[in-house]
């Protein structure tokens, strides 16, 4: 039966890693009292054989480097150490390193740390995995580069985002506040339009709100008031005029399309079977901005549509098809108010 090479691969690290195993195998589980010191079990005189592969000067540097890092507190956090280690070390494959020289130092801290078998399996099995389905920290760092790309022009969009919300709030609080909409020099104008509704905490139902505003209307008299009701007509065509000035620019900065102010992904797509790999940055937190910023983006259209709406239904109300303002044309202007 002829074997491709990946099983010719497979098979030989088999062959090392059960080698080096084999190589401190007569070391026994063993009890470490206080102080470090080992209160039952034995540990092994055996030797580490050195990879007959030679290597240059700088390797040898660097994988010693990595090896002082393997400190022996606890098995995960040797785990983790050895893990990380490994994955820096992949960027010297280009200049020669190879996994025979990482599992002979394995092997040589294991013997020296007094490891048990069971330990040093588990450590060239992690360093073994971690070493075939590597990821240099160049890729990893090149990766991180263009999703900051990608990110700086999504963080643009946030920006965008922020300045317009700003603007579409300056123009609705202007028009709704006391200078125009609620203005109190027009009487008739405070009792369409409380300011009580404006802090939307109350609790009175949309019907009552209509009631209240009609019977105020002709309790104090403003249904015969000429003057006060010349007042509010005059106002109120003014104010039909700035909403419909106003508009243009609500309606050039929605996006009802969706397609206006982008949320970019296509780098995260198309690298996500490469990001559980990377080591060297929390990736987690791009994960996030992406998320966040989607719902920026909702809660925007969300904001402009509801100010749009708004402005529209109150200059319908000033300016309706006949050019009338009748009783019937008050009652959802008030609750629409806020």
């Amino acid at each position: 039966m002829k074997l491709n090479h990946l099983s010719i691969v497979q098979l030989t690290h088999i062959f090392i890693v059960s080698f080096f195993v084999s190589m401190i195998s007569c070391i026994p589980q063993k009890q470490i009292g206080k102080g470090g010191v080992i209160e039952s079990g034995t540990v092994t005189t055996g030797k580490c054989t050195k990879p007959q592969k030679r290597y240059t000067k700088d390797v040898k540097v660097a994988l010693k480097g990595s090896v002082a890092k393997w400190k022996v507190v606890s098995g995960v956090d040797l785990e983790a150490s050895v893990k990380s280690e490994v994955t820096k070390l992949t960027d010297y494959s280009q200049v020669g390193l190879d996994l025979d020289l990482i599992l002979f130092r394995i092997c040589e801290m294991s013997r020296n740390a007094s490891l048990t078998q069971e330990q040093t399996g588990n450590l060239t099995t992690l360093a073994m995995k971690t070493w075939n389905g590597r990821m240099s920290v160049n890729e990893q760092k090149n990766i991180i580069s263009q999703l900051k790309v990608e990110l700086a022009s999504n963080l643009k969009t946030a920006n965008e985002l922020k300045l317009n919300t700003e603007t579409i709030l300056s123009n609705l609080n202007l028009i709704s506040g006391e200078q125009i909409l609620r203005n109190p020099k027009i009487q008739i104008l405070p009792l369409l339009f409380p300011l009580s509704n404006l802090r939307g905490d109350t609790l009175t139902s949309v019907s009552d709100l209509v009631i209240e505003g009609l019977t105020d209307y002709q309790t104090k008299g403003l249904d015969t008031n000429q003057l006060e009701k010349q007042k509010f007509s005059s106002v109120g065509k003014a104010i039909a005029m700035t909403i419909e000035k106003t508009l243009p620019t609500f309606n050039s900065l929605s996006d009802r399309e969706g397609t206006k102010y982008q949320v970019y992904s296509s780098i995260w797509n198309a690298n996500t079977h490469n990001l559980s790999k990377i080591e060297v940055f929390d990736i987690t937190k791009f994960q996030q901005t992406y998320s966040e910023l989607n719902s920026l983006k909702t809660n925007y259209n969300i904001v402009v549509n509801r100010a749009t709406d708004y402005l529209a239904d109150i200059s319908r109300f000033f300016n309706p098809e006949d050019n009338k303002i009748k009783t019937r044309t008050k009652a959802p202007c008030r609750p629409r108010g806020r």
